[in-house]
């Protein structure tokens, strides 16, 4: 799987860029868990692979990186990402959509992003009922809702595998915006989810803080991770070697091929 070589500020840029651009994208944060669902789910792994931006939220795979062509600098979690942006946002006057969660958590973070970013507008804001599926009516309603708003940004808070094969299945009949598949945001904006302190993150063991604070809630997912870690690693360690044996080049002039959002492919030394 492919990644876009970008922190969150990066990112951000990229987005306001496009946005600018009057293109739509999709924006992806693929981890550990993720990878778990591209192997077991079809459906999801085209969906991630189709998106415009995936970016490394998580260590592993940050780590895996070391084993490759190319280096990750950093994570770009979705949970960093909305801080960055909304704030670029506002001072465009550009427009948010919280789509996901409780009526109660979707209210309560689209006055905390109000009240913390003056300029930024809430375009809309839809709470799904429960037991939201693709192809219901509560998924048509969603979706003229968004149309009718025409925000400039989408944040998807829908749980996983569901909020990326969503995007992905209706994004051609979406209005031109930027959709973000990032889960656990609208908790974190609402302040209803605790963030860990900064050194957690750093160190990569912010998989342990949130199993800690949820272990119920967490202990299945938790339990997958800890076992594909280590395959996953293998892997890309295999692959790196096998790389390094061969020892082609990836262009006459021995650059990084890098992908951006509707480029044919640009040029990193």
């Amino acid at each position: 799987m492919d990644f876009d070589i970008l922190d969150v500020e990066g990112a951000s840029d990229r987005i306001m860029d496009c946005l600018n651009r009057g293109s739509k994208i999709h924006v992806v944060t693929p981890n550990l868990y993720s990878l778990h669902f591209c192997r077991t789910l079809p459906a999801f792994d085209h969906a991630i692979r189709a998106a415009d931006m995936r970016l490394a939220d998580g260590m592993p795979v940050v780590w895996g990186s070391r084993f490759a062509a190319f280096r990750l600098p950093a994570r770009a979690s979705g949970a960093d990402l909305w801080e960055p942006l909304c704030r670029k946002a506002a001072a465009q006057g550009r427009s948010v959509f919280l789509f996901g969660a409780t009526f109660a958590t979707l209210t309560r973070a689209a006055r905390r992003l109000v009240g913390r970013f003056p300029g930024l507008v809430i375009a809309g804001i839809y709470a799904p009922p429960m037991g939201f599926e693709i192809g219901t009516a509560a998924d048509r309603d969603a979706r003229s809702f968004i149309t009718a708003c025409r925000p400039d940004i989408v944040i998807v808070g829908l749980g996983a595998p569901v909020r990326e094969i969503w995007v992905h299945d209706n994004l051609a009949d979406l209005p031109r915006a930027a959709y973000l598949s990032i889960g656990a945001a609208v908790d974190i904006i609402a302040g209803r989810r605790r963030r860990p302190p900064a050194w957690v993150s750093r160190v990569g063991f912010e998989w342990l803080w949130r199993f800690v604070a949820e272990p119920r809630r967490l202990g299945h997912r938790t339990a997958i991770c800890l076992a594909l870690f280590p395959v996953v690693m293998t892997e890309q360690w295999r692959a790196w070697r096998r790389s390094k044996k061969r020892r082609e080049p990836h262009s006459p002039d021995g650059s990084l091929p890098i992908r951006g959002p509707g480029e044919e492919g640009r040029r990193l030394r």
